[in-house]
């Protein structure tokens, strides 16, 4: 048998020296900085080289002028380095931490069915209460029937965790909506987690009841309010029409867009009715040009504006809606604001109801206000109604319009007392003894302060019992409380999170317990705003081209976005993204986890 020699062996190869191994890590350096602009950017990557090509076009950095880019390589350099790394760093922090989660599920643009996780702890190294995406996990399984189940969302909140290895265990809180699949009293996310962890702290999401609130009070006005505003959106929906429009403004020295609302956030009426508003005038007049064009929509809008009550129902609406949206904006803030959560919603809710409630009335708790209750109202003529003027000129519609308005307040007022009783009031009500100005009281009020937040503190340990597993660590909070008031270091005005991050370093750590557990309560979510952006995010990442997306390239791509927060926590290391990109370990067929 003949064999075929295989030839000499060319043991002739080339050990790369240092300068080339250095000049590696540089071009690869470069390359990390780019990739992370562009998806930070959303820039597509196949545009990606043309933008190296541009930088490369001016300058005479030799590792920069080695980068080349193609679609495929910067895409999995932001999925394998990049997403892969900040997320591992990520899944670090909380293996070794208490963390609180906000949860939601949704479709995005592709039709993909989703839950998004967001993930928020107190960072004892940064001095910081952080917030990061975690992952968008995917809830319809392959080869199986679809199904969104309570079961079915517990069991991928459960495998989203599993995969990086961090313990369910070390969550304390968590925040989500109001639909029965995750809030219900039976068969739900909350029973499910209450079930797996003892005494977590369940949270719902209090923004949405703003926009119901606002939707059960636009039942008892007229029709035809909402049918004026969506009329004269209509009336300017065509491109000659509004150049038209924008000319009678100028004959009225007025500008701005005439904003539309959506139908299912009706908390965008505000801007809506703040545009008609401010052009209120040349609204009537275009529309008398049009209604003499013998335009339909045009005679409909001029009809109802010159109807005398309209700007007192369109001020009304605006007063109520402002109210509403102040602590919309709130609730959908990243900040820590969960100590004074309670005292907002409280005041939003008084605000409303002083349009047709006597002052004296009010001063109690909102939630024991009686709406009830005749002798707690003002007579119509005394309701604060702007543009009253125009309205006793014509007693005949005056009455109607009161009985309205009044309608319209408590029926925003009834739902927003009902369905906000039903949050976690007690913790609401008890956290604010965390604020440095309710803690640090003033020598006038000293005694009775002290007694009303130590009552406050000692309810706030009975709610987050899952963070007081034992007897001696209670006896040690309150301990601290008290001798904490003591020291005269202490600045109320400080920004609460620096000051009980300060409170953890007094006297080489003498009050540490009392600070991670106040911290910790801090962390609390809210609400589930954090979630319900990473949607809107993702949606605006995928278009009609970009649609068809991996869910893994998705949830990289997230991760992307917050590299640069995670990098400054020093949660995962910037030089092994580096050499993995340098030496080529981020393709499918070459990627593997360490």
């Amino acid at each position: 048998m003949n064999l075929i020699s295989p030839g000499p062996l060319n043991l002739d190869f080339k050990i790369p020296s240092n300068e080339e191994n250095e000049d590696k890590l540089e071009c690869a350096a470069k390359e990390l900085a780019i990739v992370s602009m562009a998806v930070k950017n959303n820039i597509p990557y196949k545009k990606i080289n043309s933008i190296v090509e541009c930088f490369q076009s001016f300058t005479n950095d030799p590792s920069l002028l080695r980068v080349k880019l193609s679609e495929t390589r910067s895409q999995m350099i932001a999925r394998n380095v990049i997403g892969h790394q900040t997320k591992r760093g990520l899944a670090e922090v909380l293996k070794n931490c208490l963390f609180t989660i906000s949860m939601d599920e949704s479709t995005d643009v592709s039709k993909h069915h989703l839950l998004s996780i967001e993930v928020r702890w107190a960072n004892f190294e940064t001095q910081k209460i952080e917030s990061a995406f975690w992952d968008l996990y995917p809830i319809f399984e392959e080869n199986k029937e679809a199904s969104s189940s309570a079961l079915t969302l517990f069991e991928c909140l459960k495998t989203s965790f599993n995969k990086s290895d961090v313990p369910l265990k070390n969550i304390y809180a968590v925040s989500f909506d109001g639909c029965s699949t995750m809030n219900g009293n039976s068969k739900s996310v909350k029973v499910y987690l209450q079930n797996t962890i003892q005494d977590i702290i369940t949270v719902r999401c209090p923004a949405h009841l703003t926009h119901l609130s606002l939707k059960h009070g636009m039942e008892e006005l007229p029709a035809n309010i909402m049918n004026l505003i969506t009329n004269i959106n209509s009336m300017l929906r065509s491109a000659h029409k509004l150049h038209n429009f924008e000319n009678t403004q100028k004959n009225f020295n007025c500008e701005g867009k005439i904003v539309s609302y959506i139908d299912v956030k009706w908390l965008s009426l505000e801007p809506a009715v703040n545009a008609i508003l401010k052009n209120f005038q040349p609204i009537l007049d275009y529309a008398n040009d049009l209604q003499m064009k013998d335009d339909n929509i045009g005679k409909k809008v001029h009809s109802e504006m010159n109807k005398p009550t309209i700007k007192s129902y369109l001020l009304l609406i605006k007063k109520v809606t402002w109210e509403l949206n102040c602590l919309n904006r709130l609730l959908q803030s990243d900040q820590v604001i969960i100590h004074i959560l309670w005292q907002k919603i409280e005041k939003c809710f008084k605000n409303i109801v002083s349009i047709v409630m006597r002052r004296d009335k009010i001063k109690k708790s909102f939630i024991d206000i009686d709406l009830f209750e005749e002798n707690n109202y003002l007579p119509y003529e005394d309701f604060l109604i702007e543009n009253e003027e125009e309205v006793h000129t014509h007693g005949d519609q005056l009455s109607e319009f009161y009985v309205h308005a009044f309608n319209f307040v408590i029926g925003v007022a009834l739902y927003y007392q009902t369905n906000f009783k039903k949050l976690n009031t007690l913790l609401l009500k008890s956290i604010n003894c965390l604020n440095p100005k309710n803690y640090l009281s003033d020598e006038e009020t000293k005694t009775e302060d002290e007694q009303r937040n130590l009552e406050h503190f000692e309810n706030l340990k009975k709610c987050l019992k899952v963070l007081i597993r034992d007897e001696n660590l209670s006896e040690t909070l309150s301990e601290q409380w008290i001798t904490l008031k003591k020291q005269k270091s202490l600045d109320k005005n400080k920004n609460i999170v620096e000051f009980w991050m300060k409170v953890g370093s007094i006297e080489n750590n003498k009050f540490i317990k009392l600070s991670e557990f106040a911290l910790r309560a801090l962390a609390i979510p809210h609400a589930n705003a954090g979630p319900e952006r990473r949607f809107s995010e993702m949606n605006f990442r995928k278009s009609k081209l970009k649609g068809n997306k991996l869910n893994e390239t998705m949830n990289s791509e997230m991760h992307t976005a917050q590299m640069k927060e995670i990098l400054q926590n020093n949660s995962f290391s910037k030089d092994m993204m580096i050499k993995n990109i340098a030496t080529g370990r981020f393709y499918n067929n070459k990627y593997k986890e360490e």
